[in-house]
């Protein structure tokens, strides 16, 4: 039996087996490290738990992305034909192991071994979070980063959206989002401890891409595009609605890859099939300022403005006013992205910005 070290990627649920805690459940679009491989199993570690999982639900991670992949996730989305613009590429909704009653238990049992409060250092406090305050923190134990963020953890309100953004984060663990690796409470606050992504958010490669060569920053773009619709369908394709995407909630990891993060408003919206409206005006799809309410096409829309203004530097609805930028969004009234823009990238931005 081969002793190894492989990152492999998960390609379908796979639920584990009640009978015989060996095997593990793993979800489709996660990256786990293979250690040993036999004939039909494979031996995983995934989040500092070990456990085997068939061969057929895995395959060889290189974390590369092309032109082609990103034209085939698009059409595979089909995202200028679907009524409701959702980027699930015909799946269903993913399995998922019930949640406990005392939810609060289930975020402090993310891994085996849990730091504590204790075992960071604080090294400076950064901005955002839709929900609490972030700041950069380093594992003594280890001296690697990550980003802790405390949110208020002592009335039932704060404790039930805490652990509904923890619970999200863990079923959305994957290497197109910002992976939640830990969450403790310490008093009457909840700290969840997640990737720290070196290279800041989108919004500083909108500024620095405005000043590449045309022909470079489109290639970029479409690297940064199929990293960002693979992120949006695997989540999607969870039930899960985040509700505030936008250029400051995906960021870069030290390799160049784009991860979706800050999932403080996201919603399972499995059931209703929509949401209430939350998150960023800009960013708001004509269909929530004509019904009031947020569906999978909402965060679909507010792709299609981040990667127009990953393009052009510029939003797509600048205006005085509110209402003027609100009456342009339900009007599909933007300036057209630039002659030179690839066809098929026109077209896909076109048909997300435009009404439903």
């Amino acid at each position: 039996m081969a002793q190894i070290d492989e990152q492999y990627e998960v390609i379908r649920d796979y639920a584990g087996q009640d009978s015989n805690p060996q095997f593990i459940s793993v979800t489709k679009g996660e990256i786990v490290r293979v250690i040993k491989k036999e004939i039909e199993y494979y031996t995983i570690e995934k989040n500092s738990l070990i456990g085997k999982v068939p061969q057929e639900y895995l395959l060889p991670f290189n974390g590369e992305q092309s032109e082609d992949q990103v034209q085939a996730y698009l059409a595979q989305s089909n995202i200028s034909n679907q009524e409701n613009k959702s980027l699930i590429s015909g799946s269903k909704h993913g399995q998922e192991t019930k949640v406990p009653d005392n939810i609060s238990d289930a975020t402090h049992n993310l891994l085996f071994e849990t730091p504590t409060y204790e075992d960071f250092d604080i090294m400076k406090k950064l901005s955002g979070g839709a929900m609490g305050k972030t700041f950069l923190v380093l594992l003594k134990l280890t001296g690697k980063q990550y980003v802790m963020k405390r949110v208020d953890y002592l009335e039932d309100n704060d404790k039930k959206r805490a652990d509904q953004e923890a619970e999200i984060m863990q079923k959305l663990s994957s290497r197109y989002t910002v992976r939640l690796i830990w969450a403790f409470v310490d008093r009457f606050e909840l700290y969840m401890i997640t990737d720290y992504c070196e290279l800041g958010d989108l919004k500083k490669v909108i500024k620095d891409l405005q000043l590449l060569p045309e022909e470079e920053r489109l290639n970029r773009v479409w690297a940064l595009f199929a990293q960002i619709i693979k992120a949006v369908d695997f989540m999607h394709s969870k039930g899960i609605i985040h509700r505030d995407i936008k250029p400051a909630n995906i960021f870069i990891m030290e390799d160049g890859t784009a991860r979706l993060g800050d999932f403080g408003l996201a919603k399972d919206i499995s059931v209703e099939g929509f949401a209430t409206v939350a998150g960023t005006k800009k960013y708001q799809a004509a269909e929530v300022w004509l019904t009031g309410k947020m569906t999978l096409s909402s965060d679909v829309f507010a792709v299609g403005v981040c990667i127009y203004e990953l393009i052009t530097g510029q939003y797509p609805f600048s205006a005085s006013s509110d209402q003027e930028m609100i009456e342009k969004i339900k009007n599909g009234d933007y300036e057209p992205l630039p002659f030179g823009v690839f066809n098929e990238l026109n077209e896909k931005i076109t048909a997300m910005l435009n009404p439903v």
